[in-house]
């Protein structure tokens, strides 16, 4: 199984290797670029936003070429395709037209009641590895797993701001998950994760600081969904004697988006504003906003992300599982611990900047030589006079110039 398995690996590899730069090229040629106008953004140069077209389509091949070749079974998988091909549309569409985050919502759950409806991809009990006892969730069961596959898709989404981030990360869990599908013996799940793997690693290859390309929500949506689905399909095509790939591995392989979306809704409830409202408080935000550079924020990431692997996979394949599922609470209790104090003093250091501005403190003064300031975290950034960054406007993006602003890019690349 390890064969397959590096073969689609290195295919998908291979395949966004090739396409990514093309994508890159048109993107320029027709200007379809990421708006750094937007507040959240922490780029100021516009840059193609397409990049989730090779992670979808390298991703794609991949997997349904190496199952067919291997005559594994292809027909319990077609949901899962055809779900992801779904998913992925929508993203590619938003990416060209900026779809109203509701219809976006509406086909996520279409997407996820297809993969509920169309076979035994859910999660049906909910137990801790090592105890016996197990909570079935009877009628639960489908309405709790649409909304983990909705959530996960949402919560690559929400990670996706800073070169790097949400492609390492989903790399890293697409690595481990197909780890644990080789520990499981469930095949399919192997190489679909390992498809997913070459894909992303391909994409990081343009995506790294400086990005040439940000992988949108074609991309993101993409990672995301196809990581919520792995462990359902592994429950579905494993035969290991080994724990299964469970709602506790799950959530320990995934904890990273899991515990940002998770604050990220708390906090927009709490202030009375829609879920889907954005923010620029995710937890990549407030690492920066506490001082940590973005090279720095991005290898913290991928830490939590490579130890919330190993214990997830500790958790599947320890011979006592019961203490694999310790181990995961405590390093889960951790991470929310330190969410929780990252999220208290991001909120001071608002506060005092807050105070700084309304004493009347001049912002820091731009570099004579460079036109640059520093942002106080370390950030080099173009004065740009007083003004806003200029770019191009999202109409002026799909061919449409506008009356009142025909502008060209300016400033430093995303970090």
């Amino acid at each position: 199984m390890v064969g397959p398995a590096l073969l689609a690996a290195v295919m998908a590899f291979l395949i966004n290797v090739v396409v990514t730069p093309a994508i890159i090229k048109l993107a320029h040629k027709f200007r379809w670029y990421d708006d750094p106008e937007d507040e959240r953004k922490i780029h100021d140069e516009p840059v193609p936003h397409t990049g989730g077209v090779g992670i979808f389509a390298a991703t794609f091949i991949a997997c349904v070429a190496v199952l067919w070749y291997s005559e594994a079974t292809m027909a319990g998988m077609v949901p899962l395709v055809g779900a992801f091909a779904l998913v992925a549309c929508v993203g590619i569409f938003d990416d060209f037209f900026d779809l109203r985050a509701r219809w976006k919502f509406l086909v996520q759950l279409g997407a996820a009641m297809l993969v509920v409806g169309a076979g035994p991809f859910r999660f049906e009990t909910l137990s801790l590895p090592g105890i016996a006892y197990q909570l079935e969730l009877g009628s639960f069961a489908a309405p709790l797993t649409i909304l983990w596959i909705v959530g996960i898709s949402n919560g690559v989404n929400f990670i996706d701001g800073i070169d790097g981030l949400a492609g390492g990360i989903g790399f890293i869990a697409a690595a481990f998950a197909g780890l644990i599908g080789l520990l499981a013996a469930a095949f399919e799940v192997t190489i679909l994760a390992s498809s997913l793997a070459g894909a992303l690693v391909a994409f990081l290859v343009f995506n790294r600081h400086p990005a040439r390309i940000f992988m949108g929500d074609s991309g993101s949506l993409t990672i995301g969904f196809v990581l919520a689905v792995l462990p359902l399909a592994a429950r579905v095509f494993g035969s290991s004697g080994l724990g299964s790939f469970g709602f506790v591995a799950a959530v320990t392989l995934l904890f990273v988006p899991i515990l940002d979306t998770g604050t990220a809704i708390v906090r927009r409830l709490s202030r009375g504003v829609a879920v889907w409202h954005p923010d620029r408080e995710h937890i990549h935000h407030r690492l920066l906003d506490v001082g940590f550079r973005k090279r720095t924020t991005v290898l913290l990431l991928y830490g939590a992300a490579l130890l919330f692997g190993l214990t997830a996979t500790a958790v599947v394949a320890l011979p006592t599982q019961l203490g694999g599922t310790v181990l995961a609470a405590v390093v889960l209790s951790g991470a929310a611990a330190f969410q929780v104090r990252l999220y208290r003093v991001a909120r001071r250091r608002d506060a005092e900047k807050y105070e700084v501005r309304e004493a009347g403190v001049p912002a820091p003064a731009a570099d004579a030589a460079t036109g640059e300031r520093d942002d106080g975290r370390g950030v080099r950034k173009h004065a740009h006079n007083g003004q806003a960054p200029e770019f191009p406007s999202r109409a002026y993006q799909h061919g449409v110039r506008s009356s009142e602003r025909e502008r060209r890019p300016t400033g430093d690349a995303r970090g």
